[in-house]
């Protein structure tokens, strides 16, 4: 393997770790937007907007450039 390829690697495996860490601490936001999206059935789309967007905010708290930074 090339020295590219080692380090695209190794950014992944990075990435994956912080996005593990980030779901762990959104944990409960998470079950309740898969709460809702059981109760919605097909109109989860318009039913949980508001518990998906706070989850997906919540989520790139902790996974954006600024925290990958810190976390490699």
């Amino acid at each position: 393997m090339s020295f590219f390829t080692d380090w695209v690697n190794i950014h992944h495996k990075l990435k994956q770790q912080l996005s593990d860490i980030a779901i762990s601490k959104c944990h409960s936001m998470s079950e309740q937007f898969a709460e809702c999206a059981k109760v919605n059935a097909f109109m989860v789309v318009f039913n949980c907007r508001h518990h998906n967007k706070a989850l997906n905010v919540r989520l790139h708290q902790f996974t954006n450039d600024e925290h990958f930074e810190i976390y490699s």
